[in-house]
């Protein structure tokens, strides 16, 4: 693909209040790459996070959310023109709240009860170092389901035949813990299709209720007609409820390492106890059966691991003579790579049509690690249509079909968009969890007495004016159930089946 052509512009209508502010302000609208030095931008490197409990004192906090106004006001591109009234009033609130000492747990949660008014799921306040219960999770009908369980291997035991010196410290789950005194003492391990109850015996309803304030609509999406949720709370509930720093805020003790969770299985509610454990390394693959390869992506990097991933993947694809191409981005959450650039060569279109310019705001936060020469001011850069530098040697000309669902977001719903508006794939699934027109390119930081880590998008990337604003639809919908996880079918894949039939 060709670099974008980028101009400068001080009066376009998308840039009004930028432009109204720049001339109130002295501000004025550069071209951002024109303004850039990739030699001095240095990556944020983060120190050490103080434990979830560590207490704070009113002072530590006060100063701590100085500094997080502060970079929300300098670097985010929706407070420009000044923070919203929404936006004030939480920060009024958040004051009042740090009067008192609070736990790290309980201050990031007033952080991000900030940021969710921003509307970006890119901006919050982040825990980095986070443990989970090894288990991935669909959100259905407002109930959550197991959908697989990954427990990690047990560790070898010393050569002197001692365990390790945590071993016993987790002591059996009791039926009061685990929400309900009909609960067996022991459901065994989780399994796919069971229905969460609670967790260290907290019910989920309070867990996802805990989430539902500190997560920021960026889209919506109708539950029979008649609830109405945003799609990056799905995402939450799906990615984040299972996280160690998640659990503890909502009262779950995970100091043993271990968690009861309690689940409805057969009509009965049995208890499993799960371990809390690094998240696992995700990979790529790919599958061929019967002319149909499956490309599963499950996170987003335009590196030479991923390039040379793609490079094997599409030589399988042209041996082994594959008429219809499915690429899984189900669960991708993005990343900061974006790899349309390396994917779309090797499908058969013209032109790449993703997005058509960003708007670019500068701080110091983005120059300290972007590079930018710039430490204030906004700029607007021309995307439009980009000619497909096409692999003619491993071009694909088949039918592609991408897989969608609540869980893609950030540069996997970029690729979404570019396989979809540039005609090149049908969309199968649900609704993703991003906006299509929104916020991006977040840098970091991290505040200096509590250690919280952070997150700001500094980019406001806009899709085709011609294309749905609002949300990334499938084409083709598909709805998930609880016996689907349970006999661990999978319907989407069954959709690109059905019709791939129908064009024969």
């Amino acid at each position: 693909m060709k670099k974008p052509k980028r101009k400068n512009h001080a009066g376009r209508q998308l840039l009004a209040s930028l432009v109204l502010v720049g001339l109130a302000t002295g501000i004025f609208i550069y071209s951002s790459y024109q303004h850039r030095d990739l030699r001095v931008g240095k990556p944020f490197v983060p120190k050490e996070e103080l434990p979830l409990a560590t207490q704070l004192t009113p002072a530590q906090m006060k100063e701590d959310l100085a500094t997080f106004e502060k970079q929300l006001a300098q670097v985010h591109p929706a407070t420009a023109g000044g923070f919203s009234d929404e936006t004030k009033a939480a920060l009024e609130q958040a004051k009042k709240s740090v009067k008192s000492p609070k736990k790290v747990s309980e201050f990031t949660t007033i952080l991000n009860q900030v940021a969710a008014t921003l509307q970006d799921g890119h901006t919050a306040a982040v825990r980095l170092s986070d443990r989970q219960i090894p288990a991935q999770l669909r959100y259905i009908e407002d109930k959550l389901y197991v959908k697989s369980y990954s427990p990690p291997q047990p560790a070898q035991p010393a050569e002197n035949g001692e365990g390790s010196e945590n071993e016993e410290e987790a002591e059996p789950a009791t039926d009061e813990e685990d929400g309900g005194e009909s609960a067996a003492a022991d459901g065994g391990q989780l399994q796919p299709g069971d229905e969460l109850v609670s967790i260290g015996g907290v019910p989920i309803s309070r867990i996802t209720g805990r989430l539902k304030v500190i997560t920021p609509t960026e889209t919506g999406r109708s539950d029979s007609g008649t609830v109405k949720n945003s799609g990056l709370f799905y995402r939450a509930c799906e990615n984040d409820l299972l996280r160690e720093s998640t659990l503890y805020a909502a009262g779950v003790d995970t100091s043993s390492g271990t968690v009861a969770v309690a689940v409805q299985r057969g009509g009965q509610q049995v208890t499993c106890t799960a371990p809390l454990a690094d998240p696992a390394a995700a990979s790529f693959s790919y599958t061929i059966e019967s002319g149909v390869c499956q490309l599963v992506l499950p996170y987003c990097d335009s590196g030479k691991e991923a390039a040379s991933f793609l490079k094997e993947a599409f030589g399988a694809i042209k041996q082994q003579k594959v008429h219809t191409l499915v690429v899984d981005l189900r669960q991708n959450g993005g990343s900061g790579s974006d790899m349309t650039a390396l994917l779309m060569p090797y499908i058969d279109v013209d032109n790449v049509k993703q997005f058509s310019n960003t708007v670019t705001r500068y701080s110091n936060l983005a120059a300290a690690q972007l590079g930018y020469r710039l430490t204030t001011g906004s700029a607007l850069t021309d995307i439009g249509l980009q000619k497909n530098e096409r692999q003619s040697d491993l071009l694909f000309t088949g039918q592609v079909y991408c897989l969608i669902d609540e869980g893609v977001y950030g540069t996997a719903n970029d690729l979404a968009i570019a396989l979809h508006d540039s005609g090149a794939a049908k969309l199968v699934g649900s609704d993703t969890a991003a906006a299509s027109t929104g916020y991006g390119a977040p840098v970091s930081g991290q505040l200096k007495n509590s250690g919280i880590c952070y997150r700001i998008s500094h980019q406001k990337i806009t899709r085709f004016a011609d294309s749905d604003a609002a949300a990334l639809t499938p084409d083709i919908a598909v709805k998930i159930t609880p016996q689907e996880l349970a006999s661990q079918s999978d319907s989407h894949l069954q959709a690109v089946w059905e019709d791939v039939k129908k064009q024969k």
